[in-house]
């Protein structure tokens, strides 16, 4: 059993896990936001980190079906609500922890302790005799109070030089990413696809895993060279006829989430970054202004818009979104566009060549929340609909 828990890159690490494990020749249940799985067959999937009646039928039909592993997503509200309780976690892997879900735990320090119980869990002494460790981020401060928490050997990543198993010579591009993998003082080159250095971190937690697990360097390496991105985390939309612009989709609803994908998209892009984003309604309130004052510092243009508004007043939760953009340090021009789907058309409409189009909050998300309704809506399609309609 292998629990990923963080504020950001959970999904896209237990994918990646997952892909080095069954390149390395290993059958994986993967249990996440996205989807449940194990090998070909998917399985039901409601939370990101299911109840526990439910967590113990899928763990059944995983088991059932040979599985060697889980890797798993676990949640902050899973962890703080027990639906983990008696699982026996043999890594634990650490991806961030910033500012998220303070409508439910009111503190910082609270969201911190939820996420310490997974390797408090950890235990030199389980019922299933094999080795134990927690895998934790080096650059990211919460991981030395998290491993004041752990019984287990700490393996730690990073791009500190200090780390265990690190990033050197980076080289992100719009073709990929490269960089050098260093561990045990040997040096060896990995080649990626993904885009960022959010996804260079998501790769080195999933590389101390997988070397913790024994899976040899070459597997790894291969394994992470084929990856192709998890649907909605900085998802590049591909429409039918070649456009002079780019369109990626991407689950950013935090403001340091905003600030990797806007901050990856200047690493790659020649042109102007024109960002589509908005705040779910009933959710942390105080992250608005901060999610504003990241999108407007670091594009060129925001629209801001509905996300999943539940039943507040879209106009009002883009009105507390402005009100952090605003000030000496902003560079953007900011709109404001209640309709998304509007507001996705106005944006590609604005793209010129050279442009990179960032639509986030919803990421892989095929509905939207307004009042009671849910209501089919998929950014990609969206935003491939209003590619092919451009007349570029």
């Amino acid at each position: 059993m292998i629990g990923v828990t963080g504020t950001n890159g959970k999904t896209t690490v237990t994918n990646m896990i997952a892909s080095i494990l069954e390149e390395n020749q290993k059958k994986t249940g993967l249990l996440g936001t996205v989807e449940n799985r194990v090998g070909s067959l998917r399985l039901p999937q409601k939370l990101t980190t299911p109840d526990s009646p439910e967590l113990a039928a899928l763990l059944r039909q995983i088991a059932d079906q040979g599985a060697d592993y889980t890797v798993m997503e676990v949640s902050s509200h899973a962890l703080a609500q027990g639906r983990v309780a008696g699982v026996e976690f043999d890594l634990a892997v650490f991806t961030n922890l910033t500012q998220d879900h303070l409508d439910y735990h009111g503190t910082m320090a609270d969201y911190l302790n939820q996420k310490a119980k997974l390797f408090s869990s950890l235990s030199p002494q389980g019922a299933k005799k094999r080795k134990k460790a927690a895998i934790l981020n080096f650059d990211d401060p919460s991981s030395m109070f998290l491993a004041d928490h752990c019984r287990v050997p700490v393996i730690t990543y990073g791009l500190n030089p200090l780390s265990h198993v690190r990033a050197e010579n980076l080289r992100l591009a719009a073709q990929g990413t490269q960089f050098e993998l260093i561990c045990a003082e040997r040096s060896y080159p990995v080649k990626m696809k993904l885009h960022g250095r959010f996804n260079v971190y998501n790769a080195l937690a999933s590389t101390a895993a997988a070397l913790v697990e024994g899976v040899p360097i070459g597997v790894i390496q291969r394994a992470l060279a084929g990856l192709r991105p998890v649907p909605g985390r900085f998802q590049q939309v591909e429409p039918d006829k070649e456009l002079p612009f780019h369109v990626f989709v991407d689950y950013s609803h935090t403001p340091d989430s905003l600030v990797n994908c806007i901050t990856t998209a200047r690493e790659i892009c020649r042109g102007r970054v024109i960002t589509v984003f908005g705040a779910g309604g009933h959710r942390d309130k105080s992250k608005r202004p901060l999610m504003g004052n990241a999108a407007a510092r670091l594009s060129d243009c925001c629209i801001v818009t509905s996300d999943n508004p539940r039943d507040e007043e879209p106009q009002a939760i883009i009105e507390e979104i402005l009100t952090g953009m605003a000030g000496p340090q902003i560079r953007a021009r900011v709109y404001k566009e209640p309709d998304r789907h509007k507001a996705i058309i106005q944006a590609i409409g604005m793209a010129q060549p050279g442009d990179t189009v960032l639509i986030c909050g919803k990421g892989h998300e095929n509905y939207q929340i307004i009042g009671g309704e849910t209501l089919h809506f998929d950014d990609y399609e969206e935003a491939k609909q209003a590619m092919e309609n451009t007349l570029i």
